[in-house]
């Protein structure tokens, strides 16, 4: 199977540069009071799946605004790339492994990883790997036919992590078809 998808709409920002505490009052970057920004976005996807893998590759950003007022500051193409499989150890045990690559213009690429070990299509458990940021782990429950209950929790390992703490994350998914009664090809990436 393979989906494309484009999206269209607006950004908007506003900045009160009265409320900035700056090192620099001179700073040719930050002029006036306040300011607002409100810019059109077009987004842009491919995704290929089979019932064991998956791959897609996605555009954000593709009318790179400048924003005005603000410096030489420029909104910038983002780009994504991801790949994930399915891999049946046994009638009992898969292995799920998943990765991200992940590009904005001017700035490093970034990579996130993760692999999932589950248990007879109903319980998962697994680790994550971001870019040099974090680590995270997960464990996910299908409760009942329709309810999937998740939950996550993420190590910053970054330098961020002496302003900001580690994550919790608990998901609740509902599920439109329930397991045994797909009306199409399943998706590796959302098993």
């Amino acid at each position: 199977m393979l989906s494309v998808g484009v999206s269209a709409g607006f950004y908007q920002y506003r900045v009160d540069f009265g409320g900035m505490t700056l090192a620099d009052f001179n700073d040719p970057a930050v002029q006036g009071s306040a300011a607002n920004f409100l810019y059109p976005q077009i987004n842009f996807g491919l995704w290929y799946y089979k019932e064991d893998r998956f791959i897609g590759f996605s555009m954000r950003n593709l009318v790179e605004n400048d924003v005005k007022d603000f410096g030489s500051a420029k909104l910038r193409r983002h780009y994504e790339v991801m790949a994930g499989k399915i891999i049946d150890l046994n009638d009992d045990f898969k292995f799920k492994p998943a990765a991200q690559v992940k590009y904005v213009s001017k700035s490093k690429m970034a990579l996130d990883m993760q692999a999932l070990m589950e248990y007879d299509d109903k319980v998962a458990v697994g680790v994550g790997f971001r870019g040099g940021n974090g680590l995270s782990a997960l464990i996910r429950v299908d409760m009942f036919k329709y309810i999937t209950l998740a939950y996550a929790y993420d190590l910053t390992l970054s330098k961020i992590r002496y302003d900001g703490i580690n994550t919790h994350e608990v998901m609740i998914g509902i599920q439109a078809c329930p397991k045994g009664e797909s009306q199409g090809i399943p998706c590796a990436a959302y098993q």
